[in-house]
C-alpha cells in the first residue's frame, strides 16, 4: 500500500488508508474482517478493533519469526530503537529511544538469542557490529523487517467479532 507522505496527521492518513481499503473491496465492518492498529498512529484508527503497542506487536512478530520464546529483539526503525526483552512469548522488558541501540548490553543477561528487526534487519554489517559489541550472534531474516506487522496479524487473528 502506498500512502502520502505529505499528510501531516494521522488522522488524514488513517482516512486515507480506509479508502483505499474499501477501493480494494476490503470491508473492515464485515464479520470476517480485523482490525488491529499500533505504532505511533494507532489512537487515530477509527475503525481498528483493537489497538496493539508496537513493543507488543514486535515481540509477537519475532517469537513467530524465529521460533524462539526467549529472546531479545533490536528493532533499529526510522523514528526509534527498540530493544526487547522476551520470556516466553511474553514481553519482560524493554527499552526504547531515538538513538542508536547503545543500551542493548542492559537487556544482554542470560538470553540466547538476539534478532535484528525493522529496516536494517538485512544489512550485515550492522548485524555482525551488534554481534560484536554484544559477544554473541545476532541472527535475522528478511522477513524481520516485518516482525511489527506480523505481530499485529497475529494480534488480529485472536479477536472475535
Amino acid at each position: 500500500w502506498k500512502y502520502s507522505k505529505n499528510s501531516q496527521s494521522s488522522v488524514d492518513t488513517t482516512e486515507e488508508i480506509h479508502q483505499k481499503l474499501k477501493l480494494a473491496g476490503i470491508n473492515l465492518s464485515d464479520d470476517s474482517s480485523r482490525c488491529v492498529a499500533t505504532g505511533y498512529g494507532r489512537i487515530s484508527v477509527p475503525y481498528a478493533d483493537k489497538t496493539v503497542t508496537e513493543i507488543t506487536c514486535h515481540a509477537l512478530g519475532a517469537v513467530h519469526l524465529f521460533q524462539q520464546p526467549d529472546l531479545t529483539v533490536i528493532d533499529i526503525g526510522g523514528q526509534d530503537t527498540k530493544i526487547i526483552q522476551i520470556e516466553q512469548g511474553f514481553v519482560k522488558d524493554f527499552i526504547m529511544n531515538d538513538k542508536c541501540a547503545a543500551q542493548v548490553s542492559r537487556m544482554n543477561g542470560e538470553m540466547s538469542t538476539f534478532c535484528l528487526t525493522g529496516g536494517l534487519c538485512e544489512c550485515d554489517y550492522i548485524r555482525e557490529a551488534l554481534s560484536k559489541e554484544l559477544g554473541k550472534d545476532v541472527v535475522s531474516c528478511p522477513d524481520a523487517r516485518y516482525a511489527g506487522a506480523i505481530g499485529a496479524a497475529l494480534s488480529a487473528m485472536k479477536i472475535r467479532k
